[in-house]
């Protein structure tokens, strides 16, 4: 009984704290009817493309001058599909722009000793201070000068820091109590252990003790601050609290165990204040500051890092959502959230990474592939993250948004190969390959995307080809394996590339959206294990 009567008092203390977290901007006049409407309009503007640019220019060599800077990332967009851009500055508490009151600004932990590009880094930022700007005003500018929408996108937890010292902020050296944990405390968790710290990667959330604790008031306040600091002081249109970079917030989920109802409820009070952030200085300048969020790919991976993100827009918390971290960009379950955003009249935008398109799946025709399974979905547009137009008229930028025309295009549609249980939060893992299969002939199902309408290109005579193909790994000459396209059986076909087996399958067995592919074991020599590696559906045009 004292432990049920404690903790009652304790809940009902905690839900007093977080009201009155938040309670002295609800009691002013947040927004005007006049701006209810203008926000309204400007959040159904056009984003065929939204240009997610990190900052990482001042590395490069010329970027010491404010043209130079701008040449070889920024400039190149201007005249392309992109209507938007989201600009990073740095990694939560660490900034390119220059900071006067709170935040820090790169340079304070490259030295003599740094590498070439972190020196190079450095004097580049100073010499941009010198002649009185910075890139995030330099983006800017830019953009209002081309009549391209800019928002400031802010890595609310950014774990860069964990493997790049000269990134992490004296307040983090300071206030260690602030962070998660410390370097190689994840060893602490033996149930989750392979061999040793080693060998977690950089994705697995074990690594990422740099993450900051928003159950401390302070973290909030300090992150709040910095965000009241840009829109002070930056003429932008809008803020992206960036939630998926890094998806760490709460102490539970670096361990794989979901957040309490009570730290849901810290992230909704948090996300609360930054949109009181953007009334506040909305009313100031005289028109509104959007806001958007980067969020996780489901329902489901958002409540489980801390995000009741139908609450947010229940609540109008934000104005834009963006999806997706964009590292299994073909298989990346859009619909759910896109259906769920325009439940509450906000753009969905789902994410395509270059970090998910590497190697053998990153040509032109494998982007559109992935644009289009997002288009498919109902997305509103297509953010680009991690891939820059470095060269003119870049394909990226000058095809993905522009649904109609991107239909008649060739594509390569992908199963996302993803080796490592780690990317659980980014997609189902049965949405994802390699497939195990086993010797006892159980059948094993994927879900595989294909946004295009193949079987009515080839019905109007537009199609020019279909080629579905498939690698197995640790197939012998004794071993079969039974393929199903949607529960009809397919028939392997003559000229594939060694290593890989070709299907013949009719263009009109392809269904717009999802198919089922199975697999099953028929016949094997027992001494191997077989697994599905790659699958493939090349798609060309008359």
């Amino acid at each position: 009984m004292r432990s049920k009567i404690l903790f009652t008092m304790l809940f009902v203390g905690f839900m007093i704290f977080s009201t009155l977290e938040y309670a002295e901007a609800e009691e002013k006049a947040l927004e005007s009817p006049q701006f209810a409407a203008q926000r309204k309009e400007r959040k159904h503007r056009s984003r065929h493309l939204i240009y997610n640019n990190d900052g990482y220019e001042a590395e490069n060599v010329g970027a010491d001058t404010p043209d130079g800077y701008l040449s070889r990332r920024m400039k190149p967009a201007m005249d392309t599909q992109v209507d938007s851009v989201f600009y990073c500055t740095g990694a939560t508490t660490m900034f390119t722009h220059r900071t006067d009151k709170i935040g820090e600004t790169y340079g304070k932990y490259i030295t003599d000793e740094s590498g070439e590009s972190e020196r190079r880094y450095k004097a580049n930022l100073e010499a941009l201070a010198k002649a009185g700007t910075d890139p995030l005003e330099l983006a800017i500018n830019l953009c209002k000068e081309n009549d391209v929408e800019i928002f400031f996108t802010y890595r609310i937890n950014d774990v860069h820091d964990t493997f790049l010292a000269w990134e992490r902020s004296t307040w983090k050296r300071e206030h260690p109590e602030y962070l998660v944990g410390k370097p190689g405390d994840w060893v602490k968790y033996p149930q989750h252990a392979l061999e040793g710290a080693n060998q977690f990667t950089r994705e697995d959330p074990r690594r990422w003790w740099t993450s900051l604790d928003f159950e401390k008031q302070e973290v909030r306040d300090y992150l709040l601050a910095i965000i009241d600091d840009v829109l002070t002081r930056y003429d932008v249109d809008g803020i992206e609290i960036d939630y998926w970079r890094a998806a760490l917030f709460f102490r539970p989920t670096r361990t794989y165990e979901t957040t309490t109802a009570e730290q849901v409820e810290i992230l909704t009070n948090f996300q609360r204040r930054v949109r009181e952030k953007a009334y506040e200085h909305g009313n100031r300048r005289g028109r509104p500051i959007l806001v958007a969020t980067r969020v996780p790919s489901t329902k489901k991976i958002c409540r489980y890092i801390g995000i009741d993100i139908e609450q947010w827009l229940k609540d109008d918390l934000l104005d834009v959502l963006t999806t997706g971290g964009g590292y299994v960009p073909f298989t990346m379950p859009t619909k759910e959230l896109v259906e769920l955003g325009h439940a509450y009249d906000t753009p969905v935008y789902p994410t395509i990474s270059a970090s998910g398109m590497r190697g053998p799946h990153s040509s032109d025709a494998h982007w559109r592939g992935a644009a289009s399974n997002a288009r498919h979905a109902g997305a509103d547009g297509i953010v680009l993250f991690n891939t820059f137009p470095t060269t003119p008229n870049h394909p990226h930028f000058m095809e993905l948004g522009d649904s109609e025309s991107l239909a008649r295009m060739d594509k390569v549609f992908v199963m996302d190969n993803i080796p490592t249980k780690h990317y659980f939060w980014a997609v189902p893992m049965s949405q994802i390959i390699p497939v195990q299969l086993d010797a006892e002939g159980s059948s094993r199902e994927v879900v595989f995307p294909v946004g295009d309408d193949v079987a009515g290109a080839a019905k109007a005579g537009t199609l020019a080809g279909a080629a579905l193909r498939i690698r197995f790994d640790g197939m012998t000459s004794e071993d079969t394996v039974e393929v199903q396209l949607n529960g009809k059986t397919i028939k392997t076909q003559e000229g594939a590339e060694p290593g890989w087996t070709s299907y013949a399958v009719e263009p009109t067995e392809w269904l717009r959206g999802d198919n089922t592919l199975s697999f099953r074991v028929t016949s094997t020599a027992g001494e191997a294990e077989v697994s599905v590696n790659n699958v493939e559906l090349n798609v060309t045009y008359k």
